[in-house]
């Protein structure tokens, strides 16, 4: 069995059944092919996924039908609402729970699902974040995670053990006050670290106070290089904030839990999709102008991750640099978080999310300072509602110069109502979702 000295966390995997160090020497081959035989490699172990749970998993095998169809367009498109379907059994027979690696989402496109991986595909899922670490030189080094923890002791308790061996300190989520901000600030100025990882809006909100303090977070940490950003979406407006706040240059990393690490940013800008362990199909949506993804986990033999509908809106293209893997190029948001208008129509919550974040942008001395953290809703009477948690008093005039900008950004076919609260409440997880439909659909 292989170890290396330097990397406990990996040895750690290896010990428990999942074969790192086969899955990361599997990954460099399938990084050595050119690109015709990359794509051949895909799309044979695509068929191979899908085949292997027809063959062995008899709540797919009755989703697709009596006979195994020579289109892939032809196979079903697998739904969250599938597997929390209690009539399906979708764990083929040769497995159980106590052979598996077994997890659970969040629960914040409506369902929280638990789901299983075979180890190897969970090895390979590691192994390619070890490769995307490895173009920023961070694998196996120190992080400071703003990322939240389940209150569960069992499940706390197995997260606080891979701190432990994965070199990451957590900062506690409970607590994101300016109290709390300033106890952030204490750590950094004790602590080194390599990089941040966490949620995009957490680390917005602390990037925001730290602004508001005129403090750079490098120059307080200066053994700091880079900050990982996650789980929520960015916006190019944030993204410089943060950089300016932190003085640090931003990765976007885009995950599903289920089907593991679907693309992250390069050296060179891109976001890359990972066409190593995944395959990729865009299905267009009725009344909206962009591609839904749906994802195929190459790997996972423990559930039929096949042509899995992740709900999220996004653009994947090929890459114009001759790279074998494509770039997700727009990433929109979440199909279930859609802003609907009179007649049928829809669009992305992300697509007044986006807006107002660049009006707050480019106001900075007049809201930006003023509004510590923001939520749009659209109730069940579809009227837009915009949450405010502020610092300093809005008057009427400068409510109503950002309620007359939502309202023009969407074409003033629908009512808008800002709202100034004390508080806005997170998901468990510590998320803070900027666009929620309150609409059963």
């Amino acid at each position: 069995m292989k170890f290396y000295k330097s990397n406990l966390f990996k040895n750690v995997l290896q010990l428990l059944g999942y074969d790192i160090y086969k899955a990361i020497n599997n990954l460099s081959i399938i990084k050595s092919y050119d690109k015709d035989q990359f794509r051949n490699w895909q799309n044979k172990q695509k068929w191979d996924i899908a085949k292997f749970h027809y063959k062995n998993n008899p709540s797919y095998k009755k989703l697709v039908g009596n006979y195994f169809p020579n289109n892939w367009e032809d196979l079903p498109i697998i739904k969250k609402s599938h597997f929390v379907d209690k009539k399906f059994n979708f764990i083929p027979k040769m497995y159980n729970a106590k052979n598996l690696y077994v997890a659970k989402t969040s629960g914040s496109s409506g369902h929280a699902l638990t789901f299983f991986k075979n180890k190897y595909a969970h090895a390979m899922d590691w192994a390619l974040i070890f490769d995307r670490y490895g173009w920023y030189k961070l694998d196996n080094k120190i992080e400071a995670r703003f990322f939240g923890i389940s209150s569960k002791a069992n499940y706390k308790i197995k997260e606080r053990f891979k701190d432990s061996i994965m070199k990451r300190y957590r900062f506690s989520l409970l607590d994101l006050s300016e109290s709390g901000f300033e106890n952030f600030i204490k750590i950094f100025t004790i602590k080194k670290f390599d990089y941040l990882y966490g949620y995009t809006n957490t680390l917005l909100m602390f990037a925001k106070y730290l602004q508001s303090k005129k403090i750079t977070l490098y120059k307080i940490n200066q053994s700091l290089k880079y900050c990982i950003v996650t789980a929520e979406l960015l916006t190019e407006q944030n993204r410089k904030l943060l950089e300016k706040s932190f003085g640090l240059p931003i990765i976007n990393e885009y995950g599903v839990s289920e089907v593991g690490l679907v693309g992250f940013d390069n050296p060179s800008g891109d976001m890359i999709f990972s066409d190593e362990t995944l395959a990729v199909d865009s299905i267009s949506i009725d009344s909206s102008d962009y591609d839904n993804l749906i994802i195929t986990n190459l790997n996972n033999r423990a559930m039929p991750f096949v042509k899995y509908n992740i709900g999220d809106l996004a653009t994947i293209i090929q890459n114009p640099k001759k790279n074998k893997n494509r770039i997700i190029s727009n990433i929109i948001g979440r199909q279930n978080d859609m802003i609907h208008l009179p007649h049928g129509k829809k669009l992305p919550g992300f697509s007044i999310v986006k807006p107002f974040d660049y009006f707050l942008f480019e106001n900075t001395h007049k809201f930006l300072k003023k509004i510590k953290e923001f939520i749009f809703r659209q109730n069940k009477d579809k009227e837009i509602v915009l949450d405010l948690v502020i610092r300093d008093e809005l008057d009427a005039n400068e409510i109503e110069i950002i309620r007359n900008f939502v309202l023009n950004e969407l074409k003033n076919k629908i009512n808008v109502h800002i709202n100034i609260v004390d508080k806005i409440k997170k998901q468990r997880s510590g998320k803070l979702k900027q666009f929620i439909s309150e609409i059963k659909t």
